[in-house]
């Protein structure tokens, strides 16, 4: 191959149309890899600057520096010039710039970073209208979702696949707004795309649909990466579940017409409630309209020898919602109360705690007290400091059918930890 200065065009030559310059090029491109690699390289750096002719190309191989060499420039050392590159192009038979040979070369000339960026930026503006309108009673949280993870949604759903998902994500995020009792994932999934895997865990579209409902839900103030507690207790605020299994609730002491409860009752067995098992439940009830609840499971074991005890037929009603109420414990308390039962609901008094409490006020309001939740000047009240107190309660409400005024409120407190 011979394109150096030596070989500049006849008039002959410089008549030729640019299809058969391009033709002749590709040629010598095809015997030439090296040559090939450089216009890439170009290309490349095009793409990165948009400038043909301020920018450089690293010379980082003796492959580059020989196709720089048989162009005819001088000793070519660590980087090369778009602009030197022009010009030795401009010395050949085929009297281009650096543009036409890449044209040539590659049949088009890609658009750079800020041109894409732009196409971007008018797609994602149609796109986040579009996310909008499917919104429906879920825009505010949509809203915030999409304000908050712009930048990396408009990367990601450049991808017309992973819009999808996020127009799933956005539909679920309605659909759970409207529902109306307990409601597994996969059926919802299967309800809105006909693929009850599509809001699996580790797809796009679940990714979205968490961090819709992160912003419906920041009041739990849960934290990303979710763990498998946090994302129960997200999906339960929604009145979701992953399934019908994994959400459960623990109690003892419930009334009921139905034998496995009454025999656990009657035993004093603790029961681990799946979301399945309640469904299949016509009546529950607690023993004198009272129930205790707690959310520390070791807590809750403290207090399980009391209840044990007492006599089977004045055995009062506890229940563990292990932290944030799964969709069962929110189930079974919502449950009681409606029946009747006042709920008294004993955590610890730190923002978590707090927290908590207002969730399972929300759910049973008007039946709704706190237990043992003291304000303290020191600081967070732990319920482990309160068991000797929660005991007594037990006992007396076996004894009495009625609560102790001590210890209970009808509120929860106000703002937290010292509150």
């Amino acid at each position: 191959m011979s394109l150096s200065s030596e070989s500049l065009p006849s008039a002959a030559r410089a008549a030729h149309d640019d299809e058969a310059r391009r033709a002749e090029l590709r040629g010598v491109l095809a015997a030439d890899p090296a040559l090939m690699a450089l216009l890439a390289a170009a290309r490349d750096r095009y793409v990165r600057s948009g400038s043909w002719t301020t920018k450089g190309i690293a010379l980082s191989t003796p492959e580059l520096r020989g196709a720089a060499a048989a162009l005819g420039i001088a000793k070519p050392k660590g980087r090369l010039s778009l602009k030197a590159l022009g010009d030795a192009l401009h010395r050949t038979r085929f009297r281009c710039t650096v543009e036409e040979a890449v044209r040539w070369a590659f049949d088009a000339v890609p658009a750079t970073r800020d041109e894409v960026e732009a196409q971007c930026a008018v797609r994602w503006e149609f796109q986040q209208a579009e996310l909008v309108s499917l919104a429906g009673t879920a825009i505010q949280e949509v809203l915030a979702w999409l304000s908050s993870r712009q930048a990396k949604l408009r990367r990601g759903v450049s991808n017309p696949a992973l819009f999808d998902e996020a127009r799933l994500a956005v539909r679920a995020a309605a659909a759970a707004r409207m529902l109306t009792g307990p409601e597994i994932v996969p059926v919802l999934a299967n309800r809105l795309s006909g693929d009850p895997h599509a809001l699996d865990v580790g797809r796009y579209a679940r990714r979205c649909f968490e961090r819709i409902l992160l912003c419906r839900h920041a009041d739990l103030g849960l934290k990303t990466p979710l763990r498998a507690g946090s994302r129960a207790a997200l999906l339960a605020a929604s009145n979701l579940a992953a399934d019908g299994i994994s959400s459960q609730v623990w109690a003892v002491g419930l009334m009921s017409s139905d034998r496995m409860l009454t025999e656990a009752r009657a035993s004093g067995h603790v029961l681990g409630l799946p979301l399945v098992t309640l469904d299949g439940i016509r009546d529950v009830a607690a023993y004198a309209d009272i129930a205790f609840a707690v959310e520390n499971r070791s807590v809750f074991a403290a207090l399980l020898p009391v209840v044990v005890a007492l006599p089977a037929e004045r055995r009062p009603t506890l229940i563990c919602t292990s932290g944030n109420p799964s969709l069962a414990a929110r189930v079974l308390l919502q449950r009681l109360a409606w029946g009747g039962a006042q709920i008294y609901y004993g955590g610890d008094t730190d923002v978590r705690g707090v927290g908590i409490a207002r969730t399972i006020e929300l759910l049973t309001a008007p039946k709704y007290g706190s237990w043992h939740m003291h304000s303290t000047s020191a600081g967070v009240h732990f319920q482990e400091s309160s068991i000797l107190e929660m005991e007594d309660d037990l006992r007396a409400v076996a004894a009495t059918r009625e609560m102790p005024s001590r210890g209970c409120s009808d509120a929860t407190l106000g703002e937290g930890s010292s509150s």
